[in-house]
């Protein structure tokens, strides 16, 4: 299912998994994080906002997409 801005959000949330990981070395969640903000800037000056929603895995979506794996945001 295609969804607006689905490449950014999925990649927004694998950057924002790279960033909340204390074990990886600090330049790599300083770009994760940097790559996070671009992220909300691109969102942002189209009109829109990036949102983050927990949830527990079990939980049914609602009419939204599951995120995109690496690869597909890559292909894009």
């Amino acid at each position: 299912m295609k969804t607006i801005f689905a490449k950014e959000k999925s990649e927004y949330l694998h950057s924002l998994i790279v960033a909340i990981n204390l074990n990886l070395h600090q330049d790599t969640r300083s770009k994760a994080i940097q790559r996070m903000a671009e992220l909300e800037a691109i969102v942002k000056n189209q009109g829109d906002e990036l949102q983050i929603v927990i949830t527990s895995k079990n939980t049914e979506y609602h009419g939204t997409a599951p995120p995109m794996s690496m690869a597909d945001i890559k292909n894009q």
